[in-house]
This record gives C-alpha cells, sequence and structure tokens, in this order.
C-alpha cells in the first residue's frame, strides 16, 4: 500500500510505503519466511517552487506532471527557482520465520553505507556493514539549493540498528552517521549527490551516487571510497 498526498497548499508531502511480502523456499522449505516493510517520509518544501517528487511512471529525464493528459507538461520554475526542503524518514523491516525456519543471509537487508540498490544509510560505515534479519532507520534530511543553480547542499543525520529477532530492536543500540556534501536537481534530469560521512567509530566514508529515479525498477549507480581505519 502506497500513499503519496500533500497538505499545506503543496508545501508539506507524503510519501508513504507499507508491504507485506512472503517468502517460499521451493528446493528447501527450512528458508521460507516473511517481511513486513513500513516507509514513511515527510518533507516539507521551504518555497513553493520546489518540485516534488518524481512520479513513478516517469523516466529519469521526465518531468512531466501528469503524462497521460492531452497536452502534458513539466512544472513550472523546475530549474531555475530557488528550492529547499526538510525531510524525516522512519523505515523499519521486520521479519517472521516460522519455527524451526531461517532467512538466508543474502535476503538480510543491509545499512551501512550503501545497499546493493545504491540506496545509502549510516554512510559513515563501509558498504553493506550491518546485516541482520531486522533493520529500524531514521533518517532527518536538509537540502537546499545554490541560490537558482540546479547545484544544492546537503546535511543528513542518520540513526540505525539492526537485530537477528524484533525483540532485539529495543534493546540493541544505535548507530549514528552524518553526511554533507552537494547535490544536482534540474527538472527531471538524474539527482546527483557527493557526501562526505562521518560520526561513526570506524573512520569516515566519500560516496558519490547518480540515482535514476527508477526507484525499485532499476538500481543507481554507486561508487564510494572508503577512508575508514578499523581497530585490530
Amino acid at each position: 500500500m502506497r500513499m503519496r498526498p500533500s497538505v499545506l497548499n503543496d508545501r508539506l508531502h507524503f510519501n508513504y510505503d507499507v508491504a507485506y511480502r512472503p517468502f517460499i523456499a521451493v528446493s528447501d522449505s527450512s528458508f521460507s519466511f516473511q517481511r513486513l516493510t513500513v516507509d514513511l517520509y515527510q518533507e516539507y518544501s521551504i518555497h513553493r517552487t520546489h518540485m516534488r517528487i518524481p512520479r513513478e511512471t516517469n523516466g529519469p529525464y521526465d518531468c512531466l506532471v501528469d503524462p497521460t493528459v492531452d497536452h502534458p507538461r513539466c512544472p513550472k520554475a523546475t530549474s531555475n527557482a530557488v528550492k529547499g526542503s526538510f525531510g524525516i524518514r522512519a523505515f523499519t523491516s521486520l521479519s517472521m520465520t516460522p519455527g524451526g525456519e531461517t532467512m538466508p543471509f543474502y535476503f538480510q537487508p543491509t545499512i551501512g553505507g550503501a545497499d546493493v540498490n545504491g540506496n545509502a544509510s549510516l554512510s559513515s560505515y563501509q558498504d553493506y556493514r550491518f546485516r541482520a534479519p531486522n533493520v529500524l532507520l531514521f533518517r532527518e534530511s536538509f537540502e537546499h539549493s545554490i541560490w537558482k543553480w540546479p547545484v544544492g547542499f546537503a546535511f543528513l543525520l542518520d540513526q540505525g540498528k539492526v537485530a537477528l529477532t524484533r525483540g532485539e530492536l529495543g534493546s540493541n543500540h544505535w548507530r549514528h552517521s552524518f553526511s554533507t556534501g552537494l547535490t544536482l536537481r534540474a527538472g527531471g534530469f538524474p539527482q546527483v549527490y557527493l557526501l562526505f560521512s562521518w560520526g561513526g567509530d570506524e573512520g569516515t566514508h566519500t560516496i558519490a551516487n547518480l540515482n535514476l529515479h527508477f526507484w525499485e525498477a532499476q538500481p543507481a549507480q554507486h561508487f564510494s571510497r572508503n577512508n575508514a581505519f578499523r581497530k585490530g
């Protein structure tokens, strides 16, 4: 179930996604499990000219408001206006395994650096740093353009934890990460960002990412350089 309403004169946008997915193993029934994911994102646009999250029907270079109408058009002032927003995200992935069954490690979600699809979380850590059947992540973000240019700057704060069981999420300690860097948005042009992350206990991490806005349909191109100095 997905909901994407907006309120306050189209200033406050919601992108909520709740999904339940069963995974049934054909060859080995001991690897069957169920997964519940809840992804709640709220974004407040500082300026009315701020462009909303692209529609899923659009390609990476499309900025059409509604491509199904007779005369499709792009929003006004999408690339030559000042843009800025605050965002808050809460994400959790919970796994249910019947008695005696387990989840294969390659199906377990990861946080730290970027995942297999290029989605960044706890970016100061190396890629795939934390892996477990259950994940809880919070993110606070701020992004603003530099004058009316398509280039902007961003600041992100992540808090996350993983656990083998759902009950352990409450007792496991939080991992933190801070990120700042430059972004590139221009109408329907793919978002590009270069982030420097710190705040964890394993060094720093620099990430360059090209997001094609295909969401789950197309993985993002991800390049990273890990500057971590690990103890021991």
